[in-house]
């Protein structure tokens, strides 16, 4: 989803992409292909040490807390050099994990966000134990979520974010619209 965006905005502005480093290889090969002039790709990870808490979902969020924090120190030194318009968080797309671009001194449009569906409890008798705990889990994780002081600060600044029903309990009145030169991030 996000290289579309990034295909989409770069057609008539200067984009600067954040992303991760194994993203490096299938981002090179698509240039390859089809250049964006006006895209520029900063890849960035976490040190090799921190990788275990990626794997097999085990604390992939825990990971994606400290990526957002070293994403967020790259991108402000990118900042005092660039001068970035807007900052535009496209990926990860679950409303109840903070984004800190919102840190920057620039407009944020956080978004397009999901993550609030949840499986009607009817349905959850046809799952398996497994499927039943994961389902209880994730609804766990948005409510703690929802309570976030960095989910409700991303969502109270930001200055655009797609309009979801439980967003707006995180303290966002936003609505997806257009940008001028951004930075896209798709985690």
């Amino acid at each position: 989803m996000g290289w579309n965006w990034v295909k989409h905005l770069a057609k008539s502005e200067d984009v600067w992409v954040l992303t991760r480093a194994n993203n490096r290889g299938p981002i090179e090969r698509a240039l390859a292909k089809e250049p964006l002039e006006r895209a520029r790709f900063i890849y960035y990870d976490l040190p090799r040490y921190l990788s275990f808490w990626k794997k097999q979902h085990r604390g992939i969020r825990l990971y994606y807390y400290l990526w957002q924090i070293g994403a967020y120190l790259r991108v402000r030194k990118l900042h005092r050099e660039i001068h970035f318009d807007v900052a535009h968080h496209i990926t990860f797309v679950k409303y109840w994990m903070p984004c800190l671009l919102v840190l920057l001194p620039v407009p944020l449009i956080w978004g397009p966000v999901g993550g609030g569906e949840s499986m009607p409890r009817a349905f959850r008798r046809g799952l398996s134990g497994r499927g039943r705990l994961y389902e209880t889990l994730r609804d766990i994780a948005r409510s703690i979520g929802e309570y976030d002081p960095l989910v409700r600060l991303t969502a109270r600044r930001a200055a655009l974010a797609s309009r979801l029903r439980r967003l707006r309990r995180s303290g966002s009145s936003h609505s997806v619209a257009g940008v001028s030169k951004s930075m896209a991030n798709p985690v």
